[in-house]
């Protein structure tokens, strides 16, 4: 199934890992080409290629574009149109800084994702494992919630500028002028669309990497201030065990502030 990181109870009574709240946010930047595959896969050279055409279209084109279209083309612009590019240049340009920042901390990425599965293992009990599910399901619909939000956006505003007769953000285009005809205004706006969505996208993901972080934080910190609740409660534990316990609640407090 499409959507099954969506499914409150799965048909097989799976439940997910920590891990898996990252589903989602790992194909987006996957699309994005922000994580390669290894270099002995057949793909790996022709997802290098795009990932370099999404970059440079969302990072380094996108915001010299936005600003030199202000001197290039100024007198092109209506009032509507220049205040909504000016908005989406500056937002353009913190992008491209957001990426540059975010790109080289993916190597810690999977690290995170091992450091999940760590504290996963000290979920022994039934309802500790049954509230991390909830806390992937809650993830993933977050996900789905935000590329809605964030496509609707896109698209719209690449729709409503074109049945309009103007492009969506006025990014300069040095080889299509959108003013020569009905074909020519389609292309520009269909190709803003591209350039502007990719960088729409690549806003989405990195919002949504400290949110998930967030809630499986908070999941993972409710469970283990549980788990030291119940310490030394049951009388049946010898007193090595009881001190396991306590030790293993040490050490997933300090991974979690890692």
């Amino acid at each position: 199934m499409k959507f099954k990181y969506l499914e409150e109870s799965t048909t097989s009574g799976q439940l997910f890992p920590s891990r898996f709240a990252y589903k989602y946010l790992e194909r987006g930047m996957k699309i994005l080409g922000w994580l390669p595959p290894a270099k002995n896969s057949t793909y790996y050279w022709i997802y290098m290629i795009w990932r370099t055409v999404i970059v440079f279209a969302s990072v380094l084109y996108l915001p010299t574009a936005m600003f030199g279209s202000y001197i290039i083309d100024f007198e092109g612009f209506t009032p509507g149109d220049f205040l909504t590019s000016v908005q989406a240049a500056f937002n353009a340009t913190c992008l491209a800084l957001k990426v540059v920042v975010m790109l080289p901390q993916l190597q810690r990425f999977e690290r995170a994702k091992e450091m999940l599965d760590v504290i996963d293992r000290r979920c022994v009990r039934h309802e500790d494992r049954v509230e991390v599910h909830r806390c992937v399901i809650l993830c993933n619909y977050t996900f789905m919630v935000y590329q809605c939000v964030y496509s609707s956006y896109a698209t719209s505003t690449y729709l409503t500028s074109a049945f309009t007769g103007s492009t969506p953000w006025g990014i300069y285009l040095p080889f299509v002028d959108y003013r020569d005809g009905t074909r020519s205004l389609w292309v520009a706006a269909t190709a803003e669309y591209f350039i502007g969505g990719a960088a729409v996208f690549s806003d989405q993901m990195i919002d949504l990497f400290p949110v998930i972080f967030g809630f499986l934080l908070r999941t993972h910190l409710k469970l283990l201030t549980e788990r030291v609740e119940r310490l030394r409660t049951a009388e049946q534990e010898s007193e090595d065990k009881r001190h396991e316990e306590l030790v293993n609640c040490v050490k997933d407090h300090k991974l979690l502030l890692e």
